[in-house]
């Protein structure tokens, strides 16, 4: 659970030792120095369903997550998800048969949304057990942290 004086929560999600995976957990650990007090920096190990705990102590989260997709690996994607949907050709990573989009509509149907969700995705190309993070992936975790501290300065 998260005290409720922290008002907004990163939480990224990820399997450290399933390759592109683990991007989600790299970012918090890398964005977790770098935050306020205010802010509560979470690592999940995949299992999506602990989200709606968090949500609901919190007015913004920002979840962070690899995500399958056409594009090039390493590509960012950003997501309201309080007033969009994940394109079409864009999947977060699940090993749990419940993903991140399952979760937003769950929550959603039981009104415990906080008032701000956004989804920062980075495309990954390597999710095999035992895999290393691919360099386009790392690559892209110094601009996810610029657009972590954006996302916490507008919600303040």
């Amino acid at each position: 659970m998260v005290d409720s004086s922290r008002t907004i929560a990163v939480i990224g999600i990820g399997h450290e030792a399933r390759g592109d995976d683990a991007v989600g957990r790299m970012v918090a650990k890398r964005i977790r120095e770098r935050v306020q007090s205010n802010v509560v920096v979470i690592e999940l190990d995949g299992n999506p369903t602990q989200l709606l705990d968090i949500w609901k102590n919190v007015k913004c989260a920002i979840v962070v997550d690899a995500v399958r997709a056409r594009g090039t690996p390493g590509t960012i994607y950003r997501v309201d998800l309080i007033t969009g949907k994940l394109p079409p050709d864009v999947h977060p990573t699940s090993s749990h048969g419940f993903g991140v989009s399952s979760v937003v509509e769950l929550g959603r149907t039981l009104d415990q949304l906080p008032q701000r969700l956004i989804l920062i995705g980075i495309a990954g190309e390597q999710f095999d057990a035992g895999a290393s993070a691919s360099p386009s992936v790392v690559a892209a975790i110094p601009e996810v942290c610029a657009m972590i501290e954006s996302e916490i300065n507008a919600a303040l």
